[in-house]
């Protein structure tokens, strides 16, 4: 019981990482797919 505890802890703390990633990758990709757009009209 101790040992599948220890990897439930471990397997929600790496899914907590990866949300935190896929947030942040979010909110950097939109900007920048933005600026694209506008530099695509602009030119």
């Amino acid at each position: 019981m101790v040992g599948f505890r220890t990897i439930d802890l471990k397997s929600t703390h790496n899914f907590k990482k990866i949300t935190v990633y896929k947030v942040l990758f979010h909110e950097i990709s939109l900007p920048l797919c933005r600026i694209e757009e506008t530099l695509s009209k602009t030119y």
